[in-house]
């Protein structure tokens, strides 16, 4: 088992993050913790932003070596007046992303809002992220979907050398044969997110906030489906993603570097039983910003 898939999430270490997050406070000492604890691996690559303004405060005293970062921008915080001015507005985004996590490289450049890409300022923003790449600033440009109504349209017209988006046990749309045969043929990536459904899927129903219960005989199904593969929570949710060859990347988050371990001490299993019934497209459960 190979775990250079892994791209570790930095959002958890700003505060408050996921519905199912005990303490909102971690120590720039533990955020260290983690940081060795993945070097250990040989693991060098993290995912972060601007907005993550904590989190980059406890990453930028670690002392980084051919580290790599995959980063998001938020379209509404570029300046649009000309495309000259936009291009300096990316490049300055990403010198203060540089500066405030001291990591040379940034692997990946993700576009928040995808969608607005097949707008008239989402032409432009195209043709910058082109000029951006090809100046050598970042290896890679994408987009982070939330929503894959688009998707197909974005990845045909506007082509991205790799896209982030979410996938786990109840959340299988990436698997549409279509996006994926276009995937395929454009050699673009996918790296997944929310492969616990941001710490959803490692609870039980009755752990879980009220709102969930309207789901429960699909959360008994999964717990079903974790007894007869013998595996926990945690492994199943891993090795559901993991064993997908489609999926070139897998961003996970933690809260502590207990967390990280208990990842990195995860059973494999190369097959693993899962019941069709769990696929569930309604988005009030698998879109966390409808919770």
């Amino acid at each position: 088992f190979s775990l250079k898939k892994i791209v570790l999430g930095t959002a958890q270490f700003s505060g408050n993050y996921g519905v199912t997050r005990k303490n909102s406070f971690l120590t720039k000492n533990e955020a260290h913790k983690i940081l060795k604890t993945l070097l250990t691996k040989k693991l060098r690559h993290l995912d972060t932003s601007i907005d993550y303004e904590n989190s980059l405060n406890k990453i930028n005293s670690f002392n980084f070596n051919n580290w790599q970062i995959t980063t998001k921008m938020d379209p509404k915080k570029l300046d649009f007046s000309s495309e000259q001015n936009l291009y300096l507005s990316v490049e300055n985004q990403i010198k203060l992303i540089k500066q405030n996590s001291s990591i040379k490289t940034i692997k990946n450049l993700l576009i928040r809002n995808s969608d607005m890409i097949l707008t008239t300022k989402g032409k432009i923003l195209y043709k910058v992220l082109k000029k951006i790449k090809k100046n050598k600033l970042i290896i890679n440009f994408g987009y982070s979907i939330y929503s894959f109504k688009n998707l197909e349209k974005i990845i045909i017209n506007f082509k991205p050398d790799l896209i982030q988006c979410p996938y786990n046990v109840f959340d299988r749309r990436i698997e549409n044969i279509k996006i994926k045969n276009i995937l395929k043929k454009k050699k673009i990536k996918v790296q997944a997110r929310s492969i616990f459904l941001q710490g959803v899927l490692l609870k039980k129903i009755d752990q879980l906030p009220k709102f969930f219960h309207k789901w429960k005989k699909l959360f008994l199904n999964f717990e079903n489906s974790i007894k007869i593969n013998r595996l926990t929570a945690l492994s199943l949710c891993f090795n559901f993603v993991n064993n997908n060859k489609d999926i070139d990347e897998i961003l996970i988050g933690v809260q502590n570097n207990k967390e990280l371990k208990e990842i990195f001490n995860i059973e494999l299993k190369r097959k693993i039983l899962m019941s069709k019934e769990l696929f569930n497209p309604s988005l009030k459960l698998i879109d966390p910003t409808k919770w």
